[in-house]
């Protein structure tokens, strides 16, 4: 309880405070009141004008949403600090309610004390967000090897362009070579070696 207002405290920290339904319908209402207005205005404008305010309909909520890869908002990390949005006004939140403008003050210059920090970390959550998909994938892909003798396919593309009603493979080739791990040099049927080696994912086997 603070002053007079029951707040509920979250595992992570902030407190979210407790609203009747009256109050609650009312934040609920300014959420989606501007997503709306620019529905009805879509709506009365020409496909160009419609274009860009779609585009621009989810920019706020892009900006006031924290990222799963980096853990923060976009505002956040540009501005060192969350943004405070209309609901928080009209219907006032703890820091809406607790305003002291010298605190304020001290509050913010110590976020912008810390903002390179605080983007280092999110920045170390990307790359460890990275790693956690590349894992991910790598699990899902069955590692395909060749040996030398055996006969491959190569794209058609990769040398040349191709055009809707020709084949995109071409060959057999033979592997005359492994160079390393998923690169082989190939050889045409009549012996002839092509000029440079070919990576795995531009050949698949070749069954007779």
């Amino acid at each position: 309880m603070l002053s007079g207002q029951l707040y509920k405290r979250t595992v992570d920290g902030p407190l979210l405070k407790c609203l009747d339904e009256e109050r609650a319908l009312y934040v609920m209402r300014e959420i989606h009141a501007r997503v709306l207005r620019k529905d009805s205005a879509r709506s009365l404008r020409s496909h160009s004008t419609s274009q860009q305010l779609r585009t621009r309909k989810p920019m706020d909520k892009q900006r006031t949403t924290p990222r799963t890869a980096t853990g923060e908002t976009p505002f956040c990390l540009v501005y060192g600090t969350e943004a405070i949005i209309p609901a928080e006004i009209g219907e006032e939140s703890q820091r809406v309610a607790m305003y002291d403008p010298e605190a304020n003050q001290q509050e913010r210059s110590f976020d912008l004390t810390l903002i390179e920090e605080k983007r280092d970390a999110a920045y170390a959550r990307i790359l460890h967000h990275k790693g956690l998909m590349m894992r991910s994938q790598g699990r899902r892909v069955r590692p395909r090897q060749l040996q030398v003798g055996d006969l491959v396919l190569k794209k058609v593309e990769v040398s040349k362009h191709v055009g809707k009603l020709e084949p995109p493979w071409e060959g057999p080739f033979k592997v005359v070579e492994i160079k390393k791990k998923g690169t082989y040099r190939l050889q045409d049927m009549q012996g002839r070696n092509l000029p440079r080696p070919w990576n795995i994912q531009n050949l698949k086997r070749f069954y007779a």
